[in-house]
């Protein structure tokens, strides 16, 4: 089957759509608790320890996709999350969930930053480099749409049989393993050497390193990424602690994904109307003041609170990766995104590790409320220094 360049915008579309398992959102951490036989703190231990296992996997992919080509990297990252959900779908003991849990974190790993990079190169060979954030925010808003349907379902199918949502979401990923292998890349080199990869590397890191806007850029993207990631592990116990019935979880989470869906559409809209500091300051407000006010006040009323979670991940994932594709070239496009995404990985390692003791001492809602004045204060710094690096 030949496919043409002009159909890699619906490709892509179709792979961030499909490539995250539809139906398993809502009820995730329910089921690695309830069938996994895992507590809520080894689950965050677990994370913590698989993100220290995929930081340099990471890293040295990502320089052979800038040498080999983006697809290579993308088509091996696609069957490793395909082995991940089917490992996860059959799983009874934390063993299972533990080796489901590396193979997609190195999947992810592996298309992290790979994607956005090849995105990017195809669209500066259009001419069309100046409109990667409108482009990349109607991807990313197509995916939380289908997802808004998949996840009312998703909690009566739970109620049913906490298996099912995992089992519908297998033909999901392996499509977005199939329709992969129909994306056109760029012209690139024909091989690389391992001097050639490691001297990448280490070019990438000197240039991220004496970048200071690149660096305040990826700071932030790791503040946003990493405390949306700790509070989303809090919501399905938040939702036990509160009493809600299961058969709500997907109506819950399919309101935040037709949240996610707005937000993410509109991103490049909102940018231009309140402008670049006015997103931040947005971004900062939204991830802590929700979490304070949720362990201050523990209840089903608070669990409104949750909607400015996709709010953060809906704007700040497009939002920041135009920021930061603004600094970069072809050349070292992927690495040094797969570095900051490595970087992201050792302070999610650190963070989940670190709540993951948090709530062996305190209760749930003590340390969700830690976590919001935690993020304010680190917030209000990243906005000070914002300032200085760029204005």
């Amino acid at each position: 089957m030949k496919v043409s360049k002009n159909s890699n915008l619906l490709i892509f579309s179709l792979f961030e759509i499909f490539q995250n398992p539809l139906f398993w959102a809502p009820i995730i951490i329910s089921y690695i608790i309830n069938v996994g036989g895992m507590s809520l703190s080894e689950l965050y231990f677990m994370e913590a320890a698989v993100l220290g296992l995929m930081i340099f996997t990471e890293i040295y992919s990502s320089a052979w996709a800038d040498l080999l080509g983006r697809k290579k990297i993308i088509v091996i990252g696609a069957f490793l999350n395909l082995l991940a959900i089917i490992i996860f779908s059959f799983a009874n003991s934390p063993l299972h969930i533990w080796l489901s849990n590396i193979f997609i974190m190195v999947g992810f790993s592996l298309i992290s930053g790979t994607d956005r990079a090849m995105l990017a190169d195809y669209l500066s060979e259009r001419g069309e480099g100046d409109r990667y954030l409108e482009i990349i925010s109607i991807i990313k808003s197509r995916g939380f749409f289908v997802a808004t349907f998949t996840s009312i379902i998703s909690g009566y199918l739970y109620a049913i049989s906490p298996r099912l949502p995992m089992f519908l979401s297998i033909p999901g990923v392996l499509f977005s393993f199939v329709i992969v292998f129909l994306l056109i890349e760029t012209k690139r080199r024909d091989r690389a050497t391992h001097k050639e990869n490691f001297d990448l590397i280490k070019i990438s890191s000197l240039f991220l390193a004496n970048h200071k806007k690149l660096k305040w850029i990826i700071g932030f993207y790791i503040l946003a990424a990493v405390s949306t990631k700790i509070w989303f592990f809090t919501f399905n116990p938040y939702f036990e602690l509160v009493e809600l019935s299961p058969e709500y979880y997907g109506w819950i989470f399919a309101v935040l994904n037709l949240t996610a869906w707005f937000f993410t559409k509109n991103t490049h809209k909102l940018k231009t109307k309140i402008g670049e500091h006015g997103v931040l300051v947005s971004l900062v407000l939204a991830m802590s003041l929700p979490l304070i006010f949720m362990g201050f006040f523990v209840s089903k009323v608070s669990l409104s609170m949750i909607i400015f979670n996709n709010y953060v991940r809906g704007v700040s994932e497009p939002f920041m990766s135009d920021m930061k594709n603004k600094y970069l070239s072809p050349e070292n496009r992927a690495t040094v995104l797969s570095l900051a995404s490595s970087l992201k990985s050792v302070f999610g390692m650190i963070s989940l590790f670190v709540f993951g003791l948090v709530l062996k001492i305190f209760s749930l809602g003590e340390s969700i409320l830690g976590l919001g004045f935690l993020m304010l204060f680190i917030g209000i710094v990243f906005l000070k220094k914002y300032k200085k690096v760029f204005i």
